[in-house]
């Protein structure tokens, strides 16, 4: 596999603010992993900048940080035109996890990961988890931008299948995944080793292939999470040891911390299936055991909209008018939000 020097990668942590020490090691993994794909991270993300600024929302202003430079357009053009990877094996049974390999980019990225055993070059694994990857995002928005994502592509048995766009309620049925306890453990292990933080948005928000469940992964030092510390100094109404929603942010948001009584994973996944089974649309920030939930709103046609998981860190994906307009559309305002539903 290759890899930059160490003045490349010093340099690309600095321009996005990262600790050398603490994300070195993940960062120089992630970019020779990313290069399998094609994508050189140090020429696809040069001119990046990130600045503090606020949001206003309900008259009140709030502290926020922004990213300029972004290559979102480019990153969804480039999806749309991305050539199929060719699969070593002809039989894809032969792999023994559940794929749709013609229509799953994720997929087929999960297969590459398999073939690299025989073929290393082609190693675009960061690290495996049992029955889930760590892979980077192919065309990244910052650096160390990767993807938490389950080898087997989501059965979709007991889920809502899109008709002409439309993710409509089926009794019995849910539209986004479960989370399982199995996975949440998995899952921050994972991040608790590599230092990493994560977002995970919704089938119904955002998600890019909402047929493979995945999360978002990032550095926990990224600028991604620079106002989480802001958001967590002030609660606003406690339900239970270690779990409340914030003050400090005009959204409804509810912080499910590890202080909380019993197996974190476990009451995580717990409050997460009854807001799916309850046909609830929320996205969701994960960083050193702190899991903040957020609903949307006014989705009555049961389309996809695109508010997406930064903006209730405050850092939103654009900070122009339009934009905030369609936060402010579909975010639940906090105190609008019955929590207690769901967590007793």
């Amino acid at each position: 596999m290759e890899s930059f020097s160490e003045e490349q990668l010093k340099n690309l942590m600095t321009e996005h603010n990262l600790n050398w020490r603490k994300s070195r090691d993940f960062i120089a993994k992630w970019a020779s992993a990313l290069l399998t794909y094609g994508t050189d991270a140090v020429e696809f993300l040069k001119g990046t900048v990130y600045t503090k600024g606020k949001i206003n929302f309900g008259g009140a202003e709030y502290p926020a940080q922004f990213k300029s430079g972004g290559n979102n357009d480019l990153r969804r053009k480039l999806m749309a035109e991305q050539k199929p990877y060719v699969a070593a094996k002809t039989n894809l049974e032969d792999y023994g996890i559940r794929l749709d390999f013609a229509k799953c980019f994720l997929c087929q990225n999960v297969v590459q990961g398999y073939d690299a055993v025989d073929n290393p070059t082609i190693d675009n694994v960061i690290e495996a988890f049992g029955e889930f990857f760590i892979m980077p995002n192919r065309y990244p928005a910052f650096a160390g931008h990767s993807l938490w994502v389950p080898v087997n592509h989501d059965d979709t048995k007991e889920r809502v299948i899109p008709a002409d766009g439309v993710l409509a309620p089926e009794k019995g049925k849910t539209r986004g995944a479960i989370l399982t306890t199995y996975e949440l453990k998995n899952f921050i292990d994972a991040t608790r080793k590599n230092n990493l933080g994560a977002i995970r948005n919704h089938v119904l928000d955002a998600m890019s292939i909402p047929g493979h469940d995945h999360f978002h992964l990032m550095p926990d030092d990224t600028p991604n999470f620079a106002m989480l510390n802001y958001l967590m100094k002030e609660k606003d109404k406690q339900y239970m040891k270690g779990v409340f929603t914030l003050k400090n942010t005009p959204f409804s948001t509810l912080a499910i911390t590890s202080d909380t009584k019993g197996d974190y994973p476990d009451f995580i996944s717990y409050i997460l299936c009854k807001m799916e089974l309850d046909n609830q649309v929320f996205v969701l920030s994960y960083r050193d055991g702190i899991m903040l939930v957020s609903p949307r709103k006014n989705i009555n046609d049961h389309k996809r909209i695109q508010v997406g998981g930064g903006i209730h860190l405050h850092f939103p994906d654009k900070p122009d008018a339009d934009y905030l307009a369609k936060a402010d559309h579909h975010i639940v305002k906090r105190g609008e939000y019955d929590w207690k539903k769901y967590i007793e």
